[in-house]
């Protein structure tokens, strides 16, 4: 399981993944939405989608992966993913977003 923010946050799971010479290419499945903002609730029902970057636009930010042309970011170290599904847990999904904005400190 991974944290996934677009244009909402979620958890998600990636998989098919491909990668080649290029970049890489995922499926992302939706699983429980922890933040949408309002402009994004005809998405928010969703539950598939493709991601893929090219490899000289990828980017590692301290405890995350980005690519920026497309706007995409996911966390998937499982230090970050427990922390903020045990504020979804506990707390709900305000608490975990707001976590979330300072996933490097967990």
């Amino acid at each position: 399981m991974i944290v996934y923010k677009e244009c909402m946050v979620v958890f998600a799971v990636l998989f098919e993944v491909e990668t080649d010479e290029e970049g890489f290419r995922a499926n992302v499945w939706r699983l429980n939405p922890i933040y949408v903002p309002q402009y994004a609730y005809p998405l928010a029902d969703r539950k598939l989608w493709t991601v893929s970057c090219q490899w000289k636009t990828v980017r590692l930010l301290e405890d995350r992966i980005n690519c920026m042309p497309f706007g995409w970011t996911f966390w998937p170290e499982d230090r970050v993913v427990s922390q903020i599904e045990h504020k979804f847990m506990k707390e709900g999904r305000k608490s975990a977003h707001l976590a979330l904005r300072h996933s490097a400190n967990l």
